[in-house]
């Protein structure tokens, strides 16, 4: 019984990853994402809908991360969304 009480440490499998916070790394992703959306939004003058969308594809940029980050710069009204009628986006 000895033997097994000595033997008996708890070591988390995971423990390597403690090192680098989730948090940390997904505030540089958010910020580089939203640079890189406003750049094009920037180079282009105008973006519609499914031209951003191409380009987030190509940029592999998920949709949803996309999304997020269009909705953060319109809250920080450095860019605007609005309906084109002649294009319907």
């Amino acid at each position: 019984m000895d033997k097994k009480k000595k033997g008996n440490s708890l070591i988390d499998i995971l423990s390597f990853l403690e090192e680098e916070t989730v948090e940390e790394a997904e505030k540089v992703d958010v910020q580089s994402i939203q640079s890189k959306v406003l750049a094009f939004i920037r180079e282009s003058g105008k973006a519609t809908k499914s031209n951003l969308y191409k380009w987030a594809k190509e940029q592999k940029i998920a949709p949803a991360e996309l999304y997020k980050n269009v909705k953060a710069l319109q809250n920080k009204n450095l860019i605007k969304v609005f309906f084109d009628e002649s294009s319907g986006e």
